[in-house]
């Protein structure tokens, strides 16, 4: 209990920000703590029997509480720093001691060590995944998962080990965790307690990651049939664990005993301990409803990057007033010292007195860009250097949680959104800047993994009215889930009516927040077929060919998309065939369906045309996909195709595209040329 001291201490403080407030300061400070009051709740009403809505609550308050202390200016005192080289139940009695405090409104945090508190958190989430989090994950137990993380751990530590020329036992001991984070070194080592035994005995007999795994109990029942090498081992896929040399069998029942106690010889003991399980959590959904979690105005803005802020949507210039946020109309008599919009522009010419917003801004055509969609539209994308050895350095990993708390997703590089200054990002948002500088900042993306037409509620997490914000350029795409999925059946495939009914609730919903005078560019259901044709014969990351990796991934029925990463040339045929009949229903609907706020064109999602053009500049048609998953479209498929459905745009509907603001070269030169400006105001 003495380590509670330094967490303790330092929360004892009198909250400066939770005294009576008598300026905007205090009552933002206020508003902040409030903000980390509701999680530490969150926190503590879960941690029992939900564990996995106490980690959000772990993560997001990691989160919060750099910008609480930035607000709330918090005196320093010199403290003594925790020792992060602690067990879980330390770090979780830090956790609750500190959760109760803070609702107790008993807390101060100085500055100085918000990033030790961040990284409490942090340790807590990487520590406390087998010891504290396991019961939830023992009552729902995916095996399909556990076989995956098997054998994809195995495979990358064989692979490692062979590819550095190094003995697999000291690999194990002194090498493959020091690969990874701090944060994740308490899990990769339990991994390595568990499954070492297995591997150096497999590795020895040459067995691949298929047999380990399944004498580890990873791979069980109907899953230990699912192989993601060519070479199947019938002999000894039926050894079981009494097949294993007594002295394995003796080390893993000393370790699993003294890691998660005794079990019943029923149980399996690698779903019971699933020290990577939090991986996967991770990896759900942070902000359930799609909105920021660092939102202290409630306006659906952030002024932090991660957790559905200002990579997926315009960055809020002042997170305590929710009047004021990007794409926001500026009003007649509004304050010109304030940047309503977020847009960077604010001030009195004191040459003209005219405010330099209605100077610069108020006579040209505005325009933000929504992206409403999938994780295409979000850019999924597991790193490839995670997967190929030959890629591993020392800080291959260290970007990992930052990336789960990203959903694997990379919005700030799309087609839509992108806003990054890089060669291969050239997005509708970006072209919007270049036409008129006062559209800067106008961007969100509502893309969600896993979204298909029947999740409405996905496409409500955008933000706009109608009275007080501009016309918006809506990129809809539900480009493959209403005909994906990892169910080996046509059954799980919208119907056109059902998606006929889907697609108008949708658009009926956005008749009622779109502002009048914006639009919608709807990319077509992609016909897939490509994915198999351009990739079966060529070498996934892990060494093995696609057509395995796809038959291993529906063997375990989770394949992003059972249809078309299929071996059956007939099943990838009536995959495009459905397809195409919901691109029909589109089309049917703007034929015959008219809105009062908007108006919508049609495009299929241009895979051949993006495959002539990075042919055509040099590169491989195999490099429009994603390696890792072998299914989303790549950075490279996001530039072409953002470019070419844009110029179809100018050519099809030039009325949609604005006029060039000739104010823009003043406005770089006051103001900057930057795509994404927030000023934070506090």
């Amino acid at each position: 209990m003495k380590k509670l001291t330094f967490f303790i201490t330092l929360l004892a403080f009198a909250c400066l920000c939770h005294s009576f407030a008598q300026s905007e300061n205090d009552q933002n400070c206020e508003t902040a703590y409030q903000s980390l009051q509701n999680q530490a709740k969150k926190y503590l009403d879960n941690i029992k029997f939900q564990p996995r809505v106490a980690y959000q609550s772990i993560i997001n308050m990691s989160y919060i509480v750099p910008k609480l202390v930035e607000i709330c200016d918090s005196p320093v005192s010199e403290q003594q720093l925790l020792d992060s080289n602690q067990d879980c139940q330390s770090h979780l009695e830090l956790i609750n001691s500190a959760s109760q405090l803070i609702l107790e409104n008993d807390y101060s945090i100085a500055k100085k060590h918000a990033a030790e508190f961040q990284q409490i958190l942090l340790n807590t989430i990487a520590n406390c995944d087998s010891s504290k989090i396991s019961s939830e994950l023992e009552q729902n137990g995916d095996g399909s998962i556990n076989c995956v993380v098997c054998d994809i751990l195995v495979t990358l530590a064989t692979n490692d080990a062979v590819y550095k020329k190094q003995n697999i036992s000291d690999y194990l001991s002194n090498h493959f965790c020091k690969i990874f984070p701090n944060s994740l070194s308490s899990t990769c080592n339990s991994l390595v307690k568990v499954l070492g035994p297995y591997i150096i005995e497999g590795f020895s007999k040459k067995d691949n990651s298929d047999v380990i795994c399944r004498k580890a109990g990873a791979c069980t029942g109907k899953f230990s049939q699912c192989n993601i090498h060519s070479q199947s081992f019938p002999q000894d896929s039926q050894e079981t664990q009494e097949s294993t040399p007594q002295f394995v069998q003796t080390i893993l029942r000393q370790i699993k005993t003294k890691l998660i106690g005794e079990k019943s010889p029923q149980e399996n003991q690698f779903t019971s301990f699933n020290p990577i399980q939090w991986i996967k959590d991770l990896i759900n959904r942070f902000a359930d409803a799609h909105q920021p979690v660092v939102d202290f105005d409630n306006d659906g803005f952030s002024t932090i990057g991660p957790l559905r802020g200002y990579n997926w949507r315009g960055k809020d210039c002042d997170d305590f007033q929710n009047t004021i946020y990007p794409g926001r109309k500026i009003w007649e008599g509004s304050n010109p010292s304030i940047d309503y919009d977020c847009n960077g522009i604010w001030g009195v010419n004191t040459v003209t007195g005219k405010n330099y917003e209605d100077e610069l801004c108020g006579q040209s055509e505005r325009l933000g860009t929504i992206v409403i969609g999938d994780s295409a539209g979000a850019h999924f994308q597991v790193p490839p250097k995670y997967f190929n050895v030959t890629m591993w350095q020392k800080n291959t990993f260290d970007d990992i949680l930052e990336r789960a708390s990203m959903e694997f997703d990379l919005p700030n590089f799309s087609a839509s959104s992108g806003f990054e200054n890089t060669p291969l990002v050239h997005s509708f948002y970006e072209r919007l800047v270049e036409i008129n500088r006062c559209n800067r900042g106008d961007y969100q993306n509502i893309g969600v993994n896993g979204a298909r037409s029947g999740h409405l509620s996905d496409f409500q997490a955008i933000r706009r009215n109608q009275t007080h914000d501009h016309p918006m350029l809506v990129i809809f795409e539900l480009i493959g889930n209403d005909v994906c999925s990892g169910h080996k059946t046509t059954d799980s495939f919208t119907t056109p009516e059902e998606f006929k009914v889907n697609i108008m609730k949708a658009w009926e919903y956005l008749d009622t927040v779109l502002p009048k005078g914006s639009h919608i560019v709807v990319w077509g259901v992609a016909d897939g077929q490509i994915l198999y044709n351009l990739l079966a014969e060529r070498e996934h990351p892990l060494f093995v060919k696609y057509k395995y990796f796809y038959d291993y991934l529906n063997c375990l029925e989770m394949s992003p998309c059972w249809g078309w990463m299929n071996s059956d040339p007939e099943i990838r045929a009536a995959t495009s065939k459905r397809a195409a009949e919901l691109n029909q229903v589109y089309k049917d609907i703007i034929e015959t369906v008219t809105f009062n706020n908007f108006d919508v064109v049609y495009y299929d999602v241009p895979i051949q045309e993006a495959i002539n053009r990075a042919t055509a500049d040099g590169y491989q048609a195999y490099e429009i996909i994603e390696p890792v998953d072998g299914f989303h479209p790549s950075q490279l498929a996001n530039y072409y195709f953002s470019d070419i459905i844009w110029n179809k745009i100018k050519q099809d509907r030039p009325d949609w595209i604005p006029v060039k603001n000739p104010n823009n070269k003043i406005i770089d030169q006051l103001f900057g040329n930057s795509t994404i400006i927030a000023l934070e105001r506090f």
